[in-house]
């Protein structure tokens, strides 16, 4: 007897389709341990980056990103008008990319 001879399927797809890596429905959302690693580098030097930094300048950048206060309420804390925050906060940033050059482009 002859073999049947199989016509070719209309769907060009493989029947392991599920599996391949472009489907996410088995993906990991987790961070690979690459992404864990430069993660922990780049906190290490903005750490660094930022004990660097003069005192008041430090305070600057805790109460803006840390605390999430506006420029008024750093003013106010600080004494010094909105301006000069503002100045200061420039002035603390630069120092921050100068220091993390290379490093990251975060700023």
């Amino acid at each position: 007897m002859a073999k049947e001879e199989r016509a070719p399927s209309s769907d060009p797809s493989p029947p392991f389709k599920a599996y391949l890596a472009q489907n996410t429905a088995f993906a990991d959302d987790r961070p690979d341990s690459h992404a864990l690693l430069a993660d922990e580098e780049l906190r290490g030097a903005v750490v660094e980056a930022v004990t660097e930094l003069p005192d008041r300048l430090k305070l600057v950048v805790q109460l803006y990103f840390v605390e999430e206060l506006n420029l008024a309420e750093i003013a106010q804390v600080l004494q010094v008008s909105i301006p000069r925050v503002h100045q200061l906060k420039a002035q603390a940033l630069g120092r921050l990319r100068e220091g993390l050059e290379g490093v990251a482009d975060i700023l």
